[in-house]
């Protein structure tokens, strides 16, 4: 293969190596399984994991604090929004959304978790849950990753969602 000042051409199509100007990683952010599995404390915690699933999993593990020690729920709330700036932070600096995207991603990740932690508590407890309560607290909280999905293929790659969905995207 022909080789042009460091880019390598194999069908017309160039592209920059490593350390070459032009070149940057592509913006990642996790899918919505990745944040499942931090919201479960599965991701989040070890080097290299994505810091969205640090604060996903740390947003979480607030919402279910804050249904054991109700007595703190300002000082919770007060590190909800903290975390959530510090997403929204990463998106704009890393991302860079579009400037006609003005939702806040990571009030979408605090809202992510709060469905899933209520799930949750939904599975672990019997006191007059029926399994049509859960079936739709588990629907939601799908219905919110499918969004995610969205918003990930929205941001990262400029796909928006067919048809839109402009409740809850901001699309």
């Amino acid at each position: 293969m022909p080789r042009h000042g460091g880019a390598i051409e194999p069908t017309g199509i160039s592209a920059t190596l490593p350390g070459e100007v032009g070149s940057s990683p592509r913006p990642s952010m996790p899918d919505w399984h990745e944040v499942f599995a931090a919201f479960r404390g599965e991701l989040g915690h070890r080097p290299g994991d994505h810091l969205l699933t640090r604060w996903a999993q740390a947003l979480a593990q607030l919402h279910r604090l804050r249904t054991v020690d109700a007595a703190r729920g300002e000082a919770i709330d007060d590190r909800r929004r903290a975390l959530i700036e510090l997403i929204d932070g990463w998106v704009q600096t890393h991302v860079r959304p579009p400037a006609s995207f003005t939702e806040s991603v990571g009030a979408f990740v605090d809202e992510f978790a709060e469905a899933h932690v209520a799930g949750e508590r939904l599975l672990l407890t019997d006191d007059g849950v029926t399994d049509e309560t859960r079936h739709t607290a588990w629907t939601h909280t799908s219905e919110i990753a499918t969004d995610w999905g969205d918003l990930v293929d929205y941001l990262i790659h400029g796909q928006p969602c067919w048809p839109p969905r402009t409740d809850r995207l901001g699309l």
